[in-house]
């Protein structure tokens, strides 16, 4: 019977399938799990983790090792490494108790493909080491290797000695596997790998002949084999591979030819998941080829094609080898910068088309964020919620920075002649001045003078280019949506030359979303949630001012406060699902990131996650509760080092389901941010019902026209994400 569960999860997984075999493989363990979908999200839940852990005897039965390895592989795919680890690791240290040699390469192999996706390449190494060192089958040597050679090519040099080696062995085992559908994807993925190496290797001629005629030789081979056994994606691989050869040697009529005869194999309908990629790659080609709308029909259909598949697509790209930055992403990217060519006026129409692309590629970031496509676009566009806004969508290309501007009704296209590795040095620059510690110690005019320098480069490039129009409306607010590292940009400090933005304009974020028009200012009247830590707890230093910072705060409405030691986990979840509180205000340290799982707020006792807030929203609409109209984080950063951290702000923002929140892009200091969320208070409570970014703003007003605090250092991280109304 467990068998039988085994191989109906290995159907189901190759289908695509991969939540419903997550569920059959639980029940193959004696769990009893919705099927790895807790709360909304694809998640095992750590009470089934729990009852896998205890449920594992000493001697582990050969079914139950392979229904353990099938599990850890699957919860790695849907984006739980750190529950696969878990499982295999306590698999490593039972692997002299396992029964066959096959589970025991099976498990290291697991091990190497997590440690790779983990970004531990040489554990990842040493794994794959283990499985060619055992005495197994050659099928998954074979596996181990190509899987070894992909983590040497983004870590040495083509030549060396290591990836020749292993090239040579890996040539001769590949002619001898026998027929089926792993040995012809285990070919697939070796050929992958190797016009990778062909596509970096420029130097070499004699390498590059070599590894042409190696690919060629391999895919010919493949071709053969799929026609004869009928194996219909292996088939469509092969040909499409052999254009993508086609493709890097610049041969463009036979790369077009072979792409075409691929997607004619593997159609949208039966194969979207290949067709998308190959449809990619025949946009790129006809690119070259200068047939620009061929290739922009394409690219339209490979995006068609990723927005009817999100989920699946949110599932593979788990894996290291079907990155989503690097396989997913360049799509949207690409098709933008098809549709806007450089120096040239574009129609209203295609206009909307690229700003709507922009938009569909945010909602992929975020649900690749989460591995789940839970995000739906609301029906109203952020410029038509509030006439005295201009929204600005930036998108930086290789060699220049286009801006859409939508101010009116009407779109605008600007573009500068900047390279992104440019703006990425002077963004770097800015952050280097704008240091805590250095800014702390350095408020003097030459530290100023330094951060001035990067603000106002790129002030130029973000802003100066909207000038005119911008002058010429009623603009009171900027609505920004970033794209890439400019997500972490402090916009409020970017600087003309005279005053800084926020002098002249309210300033809010958004992920990229459109939004729903309803009224959401804040009611005089209005009923507080706060909770905070004034004290170091989790290795996170004390915040002294936080209970200066809630007292202030409290006096001015009507408040509900856990502090300390009652700002547990569990009485927050208590407090949230009891009363109606419009404003959540949390005064504690956190953490944005790119990577879900390190994106977090802090309690006393534990850490609140993004699914955390998702399941106090489900809770609390369910009860019909007062939605939450502003959610405020106090003391929170961007992750250290991440140029997508900022991605886990918007993640919290969409998914807490707060309609507006207020947070710091880092850990500003103590003192300054009580004083400036006592302002804030103020102001939004005020009888002239301003809007919380005018709300924001003043306050950070009040901290740059201070001598103590005139440094961006203490006022520019702040931020409103969402609705700034």
């Amino acid at each position: 019977m467990t068998q039988s569960q085994i191989n109906q999860a290995e159907a189901l997984q190759n289908l695509g399938l991969n939540p419903r075999a997550c569920q059959v493989l639980l029940l193959s363990l004696g769990v009893e799990n919705q099927d790895c979908k807790q709360n909304g999200e694809r998640r095992l839940s750590q009470a089934s983790l729990d009852q896998i852990l205890h449920g594992i005897p000493a001697h582990v039965q050969s079914q139950h090792s392979l229904a353990l390895l099938n599990l850890a592989d699957l919860l790695r795919k849907l984006g739980q490494p750190q529950q696969a680890q878990i499982l295999l690791e306590k698999l490593r240290a039972q692997v002299q108790y396992l029964h066959h040699p096959e589970d025991v390469a099976q498990l290291y192999l697991n091990l190497g493909n997590l440690e790779r996706e983990l970004q531990h390449p040489n554990q990842a190494l040493e794994n794959y080491d283990q499985v060619i060192q055992l005495p197994v089958s050659s099928r998954l040597k074979t596996q181990a290797k190509v899987e070894k050679l992909n983590v040497l090519i983004d870590q040495i040099e083509s030549q060396s000695p290591q990836i020749n080696l292993l090239r040579q062995s890996l040539r001769n085992e590949m002619y001898q596997l026998p027929v089926s559908q792993t040995s012809v994807e285990t070919q697939i993925y070796y050929a992958q790998n190797l016009l990778k190496l062909l596509k970096r290797e420029r130097q070499d001629s004699s390498l590059r002949l070599s590894l042409k005629a190696e690919i060629t030789t391999l895919l010919d081979q493949v071709t053969a084999q799929t026609q004869d056994h009928h194996l219909t994606q292996g088939l469509a691989y092969a040909l499409g591979l052999t254009g993508r050869l086609y493709e890097i040697e610049q041969q463009w009529q036979p790369a077009a030819t072979l792409t075409l005869e691929s997607l004619t194999v593997a159609s949208a309908y039966t194969y979207p998941t290949i067709a998308y990629q190959f449809l990619w790659q025949l946009g790129r080609i006809r690119k070259a080829q200068g047939q620009s709308q061929a290739a922009i029909a394409a690219y339209t259909q490979a995006v068609d094609i990723v927005t009817a598949l999100r989920q699946d697509l949110v599932t593979i790209s788990a894996e290291a080898k079907f990155n989503f930055r690097k396989n997913i992403e360049p799509v949207y990217r690409e098709l933008v910068d098809l549709l806007l060519p450089p120096g040239v006026e574009v129609s209203q129409a295609i206009l909307k088309t690229a700003r709507a692309q922009i938009e569909a590629l945010k909602i992929a970031e975020l649900n690749n964020f989460f591995r789940d496509a839970c995000l739906e676009i609301p029906p109203q566009q952020i410029d038509q919620i509030d006439p005295n806004a201009a929204v600005i969508y930036s998108i930086a290309f290789p060699e220049r920075l286009v801006t859409i501007l939508a101010l009116s009704g009407q779109l605008f296209k600007y573009e500068v002649p900047i390279a992104q590795n440019q703006i990425d040095q002077v963004y770097r620059d800015f952050f280097r001045h704008l240091n805590p510690i250095e800014s702390r110690n350095s408020t003097d005019s030459a530290s100023l003078s330094a951060i001035l320098g990067a603000s106002q480069k790129l002030y130029r490039w973000l802003i100066e280019p909207l000038e005119t129009q911008l002058d010429q409306s009623q603009v009171k607010t900027l609505v920004f949506v970033m794209d890439g590292f400019l997500r972490n940009l402090p916009l409020a400090s970017l600087h003309d030359g005279k005053q800084f933005l926020i002098e002249k304009y309210d300033v809010a974020l958004n992920p990229g979303l459109q939004l729903a028009k309803f009224d959401t200012r804040i009611p005089q009247e209005t009923r507080l949630l706060i909770g905070g830590l004034s004290e170091a707890r989790q290795d996170f230093s004390p915040l002294p001012a936080v209970e200066a910072e809630i007292t202030e705060i409290s006096i001015r409405s009507a408040a509900e406060v856990l502090f300390n030691q009652t700002f547990t986990k569990e009485k927050l979840e208590e407090r949230f699902n009891q009363l109606p509180f419009p404003i959540v205000h949390l005064a504690t340290h956190g953490q944005f990131s790119s990577n879900l799982d390190q994106t977090f707020i802090l309690t006393w006792d534990d850490k609140i996650q993004i699914k955390d807030l998702e399941r106090l929203l489900a809770k609390r609409k369910q009860q019909n509760l007062t939605p939450v109209q502003l959610l405020v984080l106090s003391a929170c950063q961007t992750a250290t080092g991440d140029d997508r951290a900022a991605l886990g702000l918007a993640g919290l923002a969409v998914r807490s389901g707060a309609i507006s929140t207020l947070a710091t892009l880092w850990s500003v200091d103590d003192q300054s941010t009580a004083e400036l969320m006592v302002e804030f208070y103020q102001q939004l409570f005020s009888p002239a019902n301003l809007s919380k970014a005018h709300a924001l703003r003043q306050a950070q007003l009040q901290l740059l026209q201070s001598d103590q605090y005139r440094h961006p250092y203490y006022w520019a991280g702040f931020v409103m994400v969402g609705h700034w109304l």
